[in-house]
């Protein structure tokens, strides 16, 4: 049997900071599950520590991608959640190889951040299961994740839970598209959502 698509997001860091993962699985993760799936949803402290490299710049996650793709992982997004870039925006940076694109949305000010990253592979895995296209999925995702953190409902202490609800269509939550990290983005629009 083989799933029509695989998510591997590889959880090495709790949010308190605590590692998940030995150090000395991480190569088994890397060279025996990653060359399995059909896109990796690394964040860049995990991109760094799993492929043994430093991010100080865009284009320090363009080559640390291409380096996760050559494992034979099919996509990569680099969520940028804990970016370095520009302290406003959240850039994340997909590729299949063949193609790519830059995704930025405004930062949202809320606590309510809590499994931020299962949220968005989840919302990959079913937008792709809907019909949609690898990178149409991702935007459709992303905008669900930034519509999640803006309507969170501030729930306990610490780090809450997202909002829970149907797909989205406000044009705030869409992020703005680039080839290139340092050129001006178009606000994606949304694709027909069913």
């Amino acid at each position: 049997f083989r799933a029509p698509f695989i998510v591997c997001d590889p959880v090495l860091i709790s949010s308190s900071g605590v590692f998940l993962l030995e150090a000395s699985a991480w190569g088994l993760l890397v060279n025996n599950l990653f060359p399995l799936m059909n896109l990796i949803t690394p964040n860049i402290p995990e991109t760094e520590h799993l492929l043994g490299v430093t991010i100080a710049s865009p284009a320090d996650i363009e080559a640390a991608a291409k380096k996760a793709l050559a494992t034979g992982a099919k996509e990569i997004l680099i969520k940028g959640g804990h970016g370095f870039h520009h302290p406003e925006l959240s850039s994340d940076y997909w590729s299949d190889g063949k193609q790519h694109a830059w995704l930025s949305s405004p930062r949202v000010d809320t606590t309510s951040s809590h499994g931020t990253g299962c949220f968005l592979s989840s919302a990959i895995a079913t937008a792709r299961a809907l019909g949609y296209s690898p990178l149409d999925s991702v935007i459709v995702a992303k905008a669900y994740l930034n519509q999640g953190l803006r309507l969170a409902p501030g729930l306990g202490q610490g780090y809450g839970p997202l909002a829970f609800l149907p797909w989205q269509k406000a044009e705030q939550d869409f992020p703005f598209i680039r080839q290139q990290m340092n050129e001006p983005g178009v606000r994606a629009t949304c694709p027909i959502l069913g």
